[in-house]
């Protein structure tokens, strides 16, 4: 999928690879790489940037302190609706 200038996207268009727990890393593009977390009662997916080498990598640091770094980076937004410029 790729996405031009003007076009949008949403949580639907997320491909989850890996998971551990109540996160899980994946990505939007292949430019766009997110980690998901399932928040609130309801498991609400909450994303936040990573790039390709944390992607690459999750199964390195997933049960360490850079889960919580991560998770302390902006969110894409809930629910996620980007618009590409």
């Amino acid at each position: 999928m790729k996405l031009h200038s003007g076009e949008t996207m949403n949580y639907k268009d997320f491909n989850l690879k890996k998971t551990y727990g109540m996160c899980g890393v994946g990505y939007f593009t292949e430019h766009l790489y997110a980690i998901q977390f399932l928040i609130g009662t309801v498991s609400a997916p909450e994303f936040h940037c990573i790039i390709k080498e944390e992607f690459d990598t999750f199964d390195d640091w997933k049960d360490t302190s850079k889960i919580r770094t991560i998770g302390n980076r902006t969110s894409l937004g809930l629910p996620l609706h980007v618009r590409i410029l």
